[in-house]
């Protein structure tokens, strides 16, 4: 599939017609690359000045310079070099084309414009087919190929790079529209809506390996985040690896093929160990393939020391993915990772090293036969040692980013949960296998990260970094199987009322082109915004408390119809940008009443869609526990919420159980189903910036503080509801106070001390 397109530009007189039909060929072996060509492209009766504006949307131009072309643009007389030229100026200086200069004829100063002198890519004047017609002689055909080779892999790396630093274009305001409000899965968003969250700055300096989030809480685009913001810190630091998508990683496949397979053997040997074991071959070919990758894009040159031993270990999986002669960077070939790092475990299980193992010679039989090193040089003989040193000496690293588990393990876990009744030792193999795998992936990345593994896998990981994007609710149930993982390196990615506030600012600023005048607050933006863009909608909603209508800011009416991510924000905000487009001319009273209609009808698809189907499969009576709360009081007694849960039933499906009060407490807090309401005097004390406290504002500290030495014995806290479920479970209002009202300040507040807020 053609990825990019390439004009030609050149004087038909000076230049080699045969020439250009060899480079226009080259350059579209792999067909990622079109190549627009006037002798070619061209049809006679083609309006000429239009076919010359594809100048316009081609991503890439290569200008082939000569004497008479560079005569002409000179003269300004009109013809096809002077109108080509005038218009590859105009983008010159926008700086987002990718523009390679060839010197094909005559001298820097003879046939060189002065504007493209310290931009001048190739010089091929000295063996330019136009003055040495014998293409026969086979070294001089054999330097041109090999300019062309450059000329190619220049251009591919360019384009490459221009791809990620690039902001997506729309064809029209709605598209840009829905990008930017509806279609919140969206990666590709313009730079200046990019929000850096801490997750950022901790994946960069290599703090943190592991992201925890929630749905909608923007995994997915940390990672775009991280290579787009700073492309150039990120090109000079890393090879350019595309991340693994977790739909390579197919649980059921794995688990047909080895674990079910072999379960007799695994149980003698762990399947702990076969999971660590395929971890660590899977990390090993996902370098090789970053390797082969690099190869192929001309980025590690022949002259390198190091080139031969790169390129016999490259051509060892390329063999393996079918790829000879073919181009490696597409999904198909990182889904061959995954499938040749099973097929590996498989053959080592399959060979034969559990056969006359008795019992005192089995665990000496494995360790010496059952391991990545042996498994590793099977495959890539001599090659393996020297490549691992080889590959630490590299100055550039490897990330490896694995993306994505959200969606990919649903149908496994789906066929799990209907073998609980069937055939419960099948349903408790395949609960074990599944908490394994990502566990085992984060040990051993915290492994490779302390050094802690030696021999030549060492010598290879010593040079990767990663990114592993974990939902949170996967690594609640590693929790349950392994205390030690709160050890582990992790980032959680929460987000703040200040951060979701100005992830929304940046997009309303980019759709309506608003410079930032830099002299405003965050709210005073926001309300700028309104004022000038939406005229239909009110800055404040009124709210009915206890029969008196009382004022909110429109932000804080979003905020706390939201489990505070990104996406709902932006789906409750869609309300507000869909209210102000077709009620014009409505009265306050009616566009209001809109408005919390068309919410109350949005946050109910959030917590059926997005909030219960998120845990269904982890607490499969979610549903039924929170329903069980309906027409209960906002604001409850703690202590007697606290007793009432003894009676409640939370199934878990990877933990047989959440008996005690105190752990389905804090499941419901870290859900975001309930808060703690502080007196304002005790939270100020306790140096909370808000005294209504939800883990998405103060984090854990507030209950931990409450549940240390058994003080909610004796307390005057109260339990509250997350109001975004007012209207769903009908509860009533106990209180004649305008819960989660922020102040701006309150807002700046809780952002400046949200760095040192635990969520986890």
């Amino acid at each position: 599939m053609t990825r990019y397109t390439c004009f030609i530009s050149y004087e038909q007189n000076d230049i080699d017609n045969d020439f250009l039909l060899i480079f226009k060929n080259s350059l579209e072996t792999d067909r990622e690359i079109q190549v627009i060509l006037d002798k070619v492209t061209f049809s006679i009766g083609d309006d000429i000045t239009k076919e010359e504006n594809k100048l316009y949307s081609s991503d890439a131009i290569i200008i082939f310079l000569s004497e008479n072309y560079k005569k002409k643009i000179l003269e300004g007389k009109d013809s096809g070099v002077f109108r080509e030229y005038t218009i590859i100026k105009e983008l010159l200086e926008l700086k987002d084309k990718i523009i390679l200069p060839i010197l094909y004829s005559g001298t820097l100063d003879s046939a060189v414009p002065e504007e493209l002198k310290y931009i001048l890519f190739s010089d091929i004047s000295s063996i330019n087919p136009k003055i040495h017609r014998d293409l026969k002689k086979v070294s001089l055909y054999n330097i041109l190929k090999s300019k062309i080779r450059c000329v190619k892999n220049e251009l591919k790396n360019k384009l490459d790079v221009l791809t990620w630093s690039k902001d997506p274009t729309f064809k029209n305001m709605e598209e840009e529209y829905k990008a930017l409000f509806i279609n919140t899965n969206a990666v590709q968003i313009p730079k200046e809506c990019i929000i850096k969250t801490k997750a950022y700055e901790s994946i960069k300096n290599q703090s943190v390996y592991f992201i925890l989030g929630r749905k909608g809480s923007g995994k997915t685009t940390l990672l775009e985040t991280f290579r787009r913001y700073d492309s150039t810190y990120y090109l000079d630091t890393y090879k350019m690896t595309e991340p693994i998508s977790a739909e390579h990683l197919r649980l059921e496949f794995f688990y047909e093929k080895i674990i079910s397979k072999f379960k007799s053997c695994i149980g003698e040997i762990d399947l702990t160990k076969v999971i660590e074991t395929f971890w660590k071959v899977f990390l090993f070919l996902y370098c090789v393939y970053d390797i082969a990758v690099e190869i192929e894009k001309g980025r590690i040159k022949p002259d390198d020391k190091r080139y031969e031993t790169f390129k016999k270990a490259a051509n060892v999986i390329r063999e393996k993915f079918g790829r000879k002669g073919q181009s490696m960077s597409d999904s198909d070939c990182r889904m061959h990772i995954f499938t040749l790092a099973s097929e590996l475990i498989y053959n080592q299980l399959d060979s034969g090293i559990f056969d006359n193992a008795d019992v005192e010679t089995l665990i000496t039989s494995v360790n010496t036969n059952f391991n990545a090193n042996v498994i590793l040089s099977k495959l890539f003989g001599k090659i393996y040692e020297r490549f691992c040193k080889a590959l630490k000496a590299c100055t550039k690293k490897i990330m490896i980013a694995l993306d994505g588990f959200d969606p990919y393990s649903e149908d496994f876990r789906r066929a799990t949960n209907l073998l609980k009744e069937k055939d419960y030792p099948e349903y408790e193999l395949r609960k074990r296998y599944e908490i394994l795998f990502y566990r085992e992936l984060m040990i051993l990345i915290s492994n490779i990260k302390d050094s802690k593994i030696d021999n030549e896998l060492g010598n290879a990981f010593s040079i990767v970094d990663f990114c592993i994007i974990i939902p949170q609710d996967r690594y609640d149930e590693i929790r349950e199987w392994d205390r030690d993982s709160i050890k582990r390196k992790y980032c959680c990615l929460g987000w703040d009322a200040y951060d979701l506030l100005l992830m929304l600012v940046k997009r309303l600023e980019y759709y309506y082109r608003i410079q930032d005048e830099g002299n405003l607050s965050l709210i005073e933006r926001f309300n700028f915004i309104l004022a000038n863009h939406l005229p239909n909608v009110p800055t404040e909603i009124t709210v009915d408390i206890d029969g008196h209508n009382m004022p909110m800011h429109i932000f804080n009416y979003i905020l706390r119809l939201s489990f505070w991510r990104p996406r709902d924000i932006l789906t409750n905000f869609a309300v507000v940008l869909k209210v102000n487009k077709e009620l014009a001319g409505e009265s306050n009273e009616v566009v209001q009443s809109i408005i919390k209609k068309l919410l109350i009808q949005n946050v109910r698809e959030i917590i059926d869609n997005e909030f219960i189907k998120e845990y269904k499969n982890v607490y499969s009576n979610l549903d039924k526990v929170l329903h069980g709360f309906e027409k209960k009081e906002l604001l409850s007694d703690f202590k007697l919420f606290y007793e009432s849960l003894s009676t409640i039933n939370i199934e878990s499906v990877y933990c047989d159980d959440n008996n005690t009060s105190t752990e389905k407490l804090y499941l419901l807090y870290k859900m975001g189903v309930i808060g703690l309401y502080y007196d304002k005097m005790e939270s100020t004390m306790h140096g909370y910036s808000y005294h209504v406290c939800f883990i998405f504002n103060e984090g854990l500290q507030p209950l931990d503080d409450l549940m240390a030495g058994g003080r909610y014995l004796n307390t005057r806290v109260k339990v509250i509801f997350n109001p975004i479920f007012l209207k769903y479970l009908e509860l009533k209002v106990n209180t004649k106070e305008l819960i989660m009202n922020f102040s701006p300040n309150e807002i700046v507040t809780n952002h400046i001390s949200s760095e040192h807020i635990r969520r986890i």
